[in-house]
């Protein structure tokens, strides 16, 4: 009967927080090493065994720059030449050591102190972010890191233990920001709803515009089915960042989808 709190961020891990009915405390899970870009988070009994599991969205792994669990990429946060203003520099790594993913001209145009190193290009591109400031800037930096981009199910083991899967390929594809849960085809098993995007990427990352919304059908091997839109209904190209249901006072169930730049759109789930 009790309620927790699950939570996502950018560049975090999921976290669970424990409702002793006076205060949240947080608990640690098998979710605390999973570090990634997770936009949202729903809750569900997938496996129908009377607890919560967990549907979490990611960055997907159609990327142009995609990390993994032994080659993490990372984000620096300080103020790096020292006047006043906090910079963010994302690293990728090769080798165990962390390299500046930003153009040369990028980071020079913003840091000073780096202009002045007069590094040529050749040089920038084998220097690691700690051969480009001393140890005492690196190791005051505020440090992020994602070295999950796939969006997940996570199944509830109980005791903060977590089986985690990747969701199909197709929903890989790009990022996912909203997730919906029901019983679509009324098999007993929970199915799931999700859409995404993103085109706010600089031009040189590309955006993330590969998705047009999935309807995933779930069964009691949590193999979960991807239903063609031809099938499912539902077809959206743009941003999607939110998915609710609401119902009608017949009982009818339908599905909201909050569109950037856009007007909602609203899809009635057929019996």
């Amino acid at each position: 009967g009790r309620n927790d709190l699950v939570t996502v961020s950018e560049w975090g891990t999921p976290r669970i927080y424990r409702n002793s009915g006076r205060r949240l405390s947080k608990m640690a899970t098998d979710l605390d090493a999973m570090d990634g870009w997770w936009n949202v988070v729903e809750v569900a009994d997938l496996d129908n065994d009377g607890d919560n599991d967990l549907v979490l969205g990611n960055q997907g792994a159609n990327l142009h720059y995609k990390p993994g669990p032994d080659q993490p990429m990372k984000m620096f946060i300080n103020d790096f030449d020292g006047n006043g203003t906090i910079e963010q520099i994302v690293t990728l790594q090769e080798n165990g050591r962390d390299f500046p993913l930003h153009q040369k001209k990028e980071l020079t145009n913003q840091i000073v102190s780096l202009k002045k190193q007069n590094l040529k290009a050749s040089e920038y591109a084998r220097r690691s972010i700690d051969e480009l400031w001393p140890p005492s800037v690196i190791q005051s930096s505020i440090t992020k890191k994602a070295a999950i981009s796939e969006s997940i199910i996570a199944i509830n083991e109980g005791g903060g233990k977590f089986t985690v899967k990747n969701l199909p390929p197709r929903v890989q594809l790009s990022c996912i920001c909203g997730i919906s849960c029901t019983d679509i085809n009324k098999d007993g098993y929970v199915d799931l709803i999700m859409g995404g995007n993103n085109f706010e990427f600089k031009p040189q990352y590309s955006r993330l515009d590969a998705g047009y919304g999935n309807v995933l059908l779930g069964n009691k091997d949590l193999d979960y089915h991807w239903e063609d839109y031809s099938k499912s209904g539902f077809f959206i190209r743009d941003e999607i960042k939110h998915l609710g249901q609401f119902k009608d006072s017949n009982g009818g169930v339908f599905l909201i989808a909050a569109i950037n730049d856009s007007q909602p759109k609203i899809y009635k789930l057929n019996e």
